[in-house]
């Protein structure tokens, strides 16, 4: 009996047998053909949908970074195109504020200076012109093209004659001017003690001041500070300008009991000129010792408060604190001087130069 094999057709070319045959044993390939076609045909269909599925993937995944590389160039170019806004708002609103800086920087000299000018004026009518032997007054006077701000005068009495006066000042007042052109340079006070000496000779007044907020910023700057270059000149700090004034007041009206008492001792010596070389001297020994002591004092109090400040900004009250002590051993000290000079003995000159003289 012939017996029927099962095989599988796996190419043109090649069969292969599912179970045991022999000789003379059917192969029935119509049976065979249909049954493999199925079976390829499911593993093509198989095949074609993964391959169909793998595709769908990958163009998803593609799309999918496609649109996230699209958006992140889109945000990108939002930002750009808001940080080119935002560069081009700063330009121009920088412009605008140089060109006002440029606009302003030929007249801000003028009105600062004046407002600070104003100040000291304020300052002198309500705490000084109470006293009847004093004159304060706009020097409006142009002599050699040239005048400074204000002119103070210490009379011998109230009729406040021009020939009897006891001192005087001429007073230059400059501030930092602000919005200027920032490549411009910083004023310095040294650029006016020039001019501010011709103002004192052409008016023939004895001391010159020169009111100033110029160099602030200077390392150990003192309120009041003696200018070596020029004879009884002055840098005062516009808070100290009364006390300042007070100073020379004292020493007007001690110039005054020496004038007294020259008249008085006139019949026991003729020699006036040495009375009153002792008294210059003691004006000008008064006066530079204890602004050289008032710096001594400042600049140690200046560098232990810096030395603080520079440790940390927490401990401000210890700051504040120095700051304050500062200010009062300023002071103290320009006080002690107005007291010195008030109990400044005339008769120790009279009698040392009898002294000598005898």
């Amino acid at each position: 009996m012939t017996k029927k094999i099962k095989v599988i057709i796996k190419n043109l070319h090649e069969l292969e047998l599912q179970e045991d045959a022999k000789k003379g044993d059917i192969i029935n390939l119509k049976e065979n053909i249909y049954l493999n076609m199925d079976i390829i045909r499911k593993e093509i269909y198989e095949q074609e949908k993964n391959k169909i599925k793998k595709k769908l993937i990958q163009e998803k995944e593609n799309e999918i970074i496609k649109l996230k590389n699209e958006k992140e160039i889109e945000i990108q170019k939002l930002i750009y195109e808001n940080e080119k806004k935002r560069i081009k708002l700063e330009n121009e609103k920088n412009q605008e504020i140089l060109k006002l800086k440029l606009k302003r920087s030929s007249f801000n000299n003028k009105i600062i200076g004046e407002n600070l000018e104003k100040w000291c004026d304020n300052e002198i009518q309500n705490q000084m012109l109470i006293l009847n032997d004093i004159s304060w007054q706009k020097d409006n006077k142009i002599i050699k093209g040239s005048k400074a701000d204000f002119i103070f005068k210490v009379y011998r009495n109230n009729n406040k004659i021009e020939n009897e006066i006891l001192t005087s000042a001429i007073l230059e007042m400059k501030t930092e001017v602000k919005n200027i052109d920032p490549f411009k340079k910083k004023q310095k006070n040294d650029q006016y003690f020039h001019k501010l000496n011709m103002d004192r000779e052409n008016k023939q007044l004895e001391f010159a001041l020169l009111v100033s907020e110029l160099e602030y910023d200077q390392e150990n700057d003192l309120p009041i500070k003696k200018v070596s270059q020029y004879d009884k000149m002055y840098i005062v700090r516009p808070p100290y300008l009364v006390t300042f004034l007070n100073i020379i007041i004292s020493l007007a009206r001690k110039n005054k009991e020496l004038i007294y008492h020259l008249k008085k001792e006139k019949q026991k010596f003729k020699k006036e000129e040495e009375i009153i070389k002792s008294f210059e001297n003691m004006k000008d020994k008064f006066l530079n010792n204890y602004l050289i002591k008032i710096e001594n004092n400042l600049k140690d109090i200046i560098k232990e408060n810096k030395s603080i400040k520079n440790i940390s900004e927490n401990i401000l009250t210890i700051y504040n604190k120095i700051e304050k002590k500062a200010k009062i051993i300023l002071e103290y000290h320009l006080q002690l001087l107005i007291k010195k000079i008030e109990n400044f003995q005339i008769e120790k000159i009279i009698k040392k130069i009898n002294k000598t003289r005898n």
